[in-house]
This record gives structure tokens, C-alpha cells and sequence, in this order.
């Protein structure tokens, strides 16, 4: 069963097993990296996006595998201390097992890595996000990317600490972190997969249409009278891009 970029998949009677990813390449501070970034950072943002997808719909990580083209020493340890970063953002009841693996045969001049998590969420308690008629489409931090990401206002930028503020708020319907294909994207997939239609509020508060790199940002669908609530939880910059409304027919 898939749902957005994860994949749900009967474990047993009470439980599925989710999977997300998220990888990363050309990143990094090695001679033919296109973006120059310490690969502490690379590890932090990349193991976000995965721990985000996974959080978004209420699962528990588990595992997680990181496959890392670089030697260990110095980039893989690196990556492997910005992977941690992010795991100790999580409560201190969630424990993430970590393996992975490294490059030692061939010299690289450029950064790359995958990052698998493994985690299981309760088959029977678990419904999938459902958003509905009239709901406002809100986006949450800015969408960002490479460079504009590096040299931004932490404050602007929706990440994990955002997103356990937010999470399991039942005002909200839907939560949906942006990555690298834009929150048009997102809000494309949303209208197939619930029949609705999006209409743009008409104020360009943010560009639907830029990537938002290591999910940067989020789409949020709630009822209109919660908007005040939701800006006041987040803590950061919340845009209200249009809403959804019902499919005519025909």
C-alpha cells in the first residue's frame, strides 16, 4: 500500500511496516560537489526528510539504513554525526537502530547518500489523512533550496521541531512535507487522490512552483476558523495559499 513517498505494508494483524527515503548527491564539500555544504549538514537534512514523511502520518521509526557513497573517514563519519543530529530531535521514548555502509575500494570527488527508515504504525488505530471540502490550503515555512537554504533565517524554514509542535493537532487534516518537485506538486497529488480541486487565493504569498529541497516547508489543510490556531502552534511563517473545493461534475 503506498501512501504519497511511503510505502505501508502488512506486518501483521495489528501493525503495518512504513518505509521512507530520501537521498542526496552532488552535495557536500568534495571537489566536484555543485553546492557546498559540510556533510555534517548533508547527514542532519537528509535523515529530516525521511524522519518527516514517516512522523507526518503518526508512525514510530524504527531502523534506519544509511547508504553513503564516500569513504568513512573523514566525509562517512561526518554524515554519520549530522544522521544523529537529527535522531535526538525525536522524544527520548523513540529509539532508531543505525546501519549503513560506505565507499572504501574507489576514491570519490563527489558526495552522495541514501537514506532508508524503517518504522510501523498501528493498522488498526491508523487512518489516512483525509482532506476535505472547503479545507484552506496553508503552507508552512518557505520553500528553499541549495544555496537560498544555506543562507536563510532558521525561523522561516519548517523542520522537525515544527513539525512535533503540530503533530497530532486534530484541527489539523492533512500535513504534508514539500520536496524537491514544489508544493504545486503536493497539492496536484492531493486533488487526485481526494477529488477536489484547489483555487489559488489569488495573493502570490509564496511560490507554489520552487522546490522545497529537504522539505522546507509543508502543505497543511485545515478548516478556515483554525488558521489563527495553527500560526500560533507552528511558531513560523504560515501562508494561506487557496483552498480546496468540491469536483463539478462533468
Amino acid at each position: 500500500m503506498k501512501y504519497r513517498d511511503l510505502n505501508l505494508i502488512p506486518w501483521d494483524e495489528e501493525t503495518y511496516l512504513v518505509v521512507s527515503c530520501d537521498s542526496s548527491g552532488g552535495i557536500g564539500n568534495k571537489a566536484e560537489d555543485r553546492i557546498d555544504v559540510s556533510p555534517r549538514k548533508l547527514g542532519f537534512y537528509t535523515t529530516q526528510v525521511a524522519l518527516m514523511e514517516m512522523l507526518s502520518i503518526g508512525a514510530r521509526p524504527l531502523a534506519l539504513s544509511n547508504t553513503l557513497s564516500v569513504e568513512m573517514h573523514p566525509t562517512g563519519e561526518e554524515i554519520i554525526k549530522g544522521i544523529h543530529d537529527a535522531l535526538h530531535l525525536l522524544e527520548d521514548t523513540v529509539q532508531v537502530e543505525v546501519t549503513g555502509s560506505t565507499e572504501e575500494n574507489i576514491k570519490v570527488s563527489q558526495t552522495g547518500m541514501g537514506i532508508t527508515l524503517m518504522g510501523r504504525v498501528n493498522s488498526k488505530e491508523f487512518r489516512f489523512p483525509k482532506t476535505c471540502e472547503h479545507d484552506l490550503a496553508v503552507v508552512a515555512g518557505k520553500p528553499m533550496v541549495g544555496e537560498m537554504l544555506l543562507k536563510a533565517d532558521q525561523s522561516e524554514i519548517f523542520g522537525l521541531e515544527t513539525l512535533r509542535r503540530i503533530l497530532g493537532k486534530e484541527y489539523i487534516h492533512e500535513l504534508i512535507p514539500a520536496g524537491s518537485k514544489g508544493i504545486i506538486h503536493e497539492i496536484r497529488e492531493l486533488e487526485k487522490r481526494e477529488n477536489l480541486v484547489f483555487r489559488a487565493s489569488g495573493i502570490e504569498t509564496v511560490d507554489l512552483c520552487t522546490s522545497s529541497g529537504p522539505a522546507t516547508s509543508a502543505l497543511i489543510t485545515i478548516e478556515k476558523n483554525n488558521l489563527d490556531v495553527l500560526r500560533k502552534d507552528a511558531g513560523i511563517p504560515v501562508y494561506v495559499v487557496g483552498e480546496f473545493i468540491k469536483k463539478e461534475r462533468g
